[in-house]
């Protein structure tokens, strides 16, 4: 099942649920009809389909193809926008985004507010953030905040990930624990909230 395909189908679900009026969503976007899903945009939920639901694993397999296509985004607009995403320091990504070789984390970072950061625009065309606060994150501690779709992720830009981790975390908890309530290592695709349904709630504190 190709990466593209499920990076498709995870973000129209944020799409339709964000923008349930039906006029305003018709007028940048095509109707979504999903492969793998059952929408009830009213009630901003959905479900897989019987069909899939019944599968052995498949929330796990389609949760490890949404991360590699994460990687492969990211390396695809690090080398687009600024040239740097071909160097060596990052063959672990393509081997992972490309051929599904060994396993990187991606972390979920769950909103405190019921609130969802962003502007339309990022909807029709979204745009990474390779500013310079992200770039000194990179260099510093290899880790790169993603946001997209009004979403937050965050991705190891390092093959030994683990020995800058507990360091950047320290670096940027304030911020961290300031916006989000947690932070999820996506091991299912129900771990990530692509319903949007935090902004049915009222918040934390």
């Amino acid at each position: 099942m190709a990466i593209e395909v499920i990076l498709r189908e995870a973000f129209e679900l944020t799409r339709n649920m964000v923008f349930t009026n039906q006029k305003k969503r018709s007028n940048h976007y095509a109707r979504f009809k999903s492969n793998f899903f059952k929408l009830n945009v009213e009630n901003r939920t959905f479900s897989l389909k019987q069909i899939y639901s019944i599968r052995p694993g498949f929330q796990q397999m389609i949760a490890r193809q949404f991360k590699r296509g994460l990687f492969k985004v990211f390396l695809e607009e690090l080398q687009r926008q600024l040239g740097m995403g071909m160097g060596d320091r990052f063959n672990f990504i393509r081997e992972f985004a490309r051929y599904d070789l060994g396993d990187y984390p991606v972390f979920y970072l769950v909103p405190k507010l019921p609130v969802l950061a962003y502007v339309e625009e990022e909807f029709i065309a979204p745009r990474l953030n390779f500013g310079p606060y992200q770039l000194e994150r990179i260099d510093a501690y290899e880790f790169y905040e993603m946001n997209i779709f009004g979403h937050a992720f965050l991705i190891p830009t390092h093959k030994n990930w683990h020995l800058n981790y507990d360091a950047y975390l320290a670096n940027v908890n304030n911020y961290l624990s300031h916006e989000y309530k947690k932070m999820i290592p996506i091991n299912a695709f129900e771990d990530v909230d692509f319903a949007c349904e935090f902004m049915n709630s009222k918040g934390s504190t």
